[in-house]
């Protein structure tokens, strides 16, 4: 979405993707590790599934607005 991409179905898709992955409790759950240091050592940043999923669909709903509806793939 920052960078202009033309093709909204791909946004769209995207964003389809992060509702459905939605708890009914309202969170998103964690899925896996995001890194790993000294080829042994995992690491989980909890707060990265709550912070930039709401901060994706926030962003869609400013660019899209009234619109912000995805559109299903025909």
């Amino acid at each position: 979405m920052a960078a202009g991409y033309p093709d909204r179905s791909k946004i769209d898709a995207g964003i389809r993707l992060l509702m459905s992955r939605q708890q009914p409790n309202g969170e998103w759950l964690q899925e896996s590790i995001e890194g790993v240091f000294n080829k042994n050592c995992m690491i989980s940043y909890p707060n990265f599934k709550n912070i930039f999923t709401v901060w994706a669909l926030g962003r869609y709903a400013k660019i899209y607005g009234e619109d912000a509806s995805p559109q299903k793939e025909n």
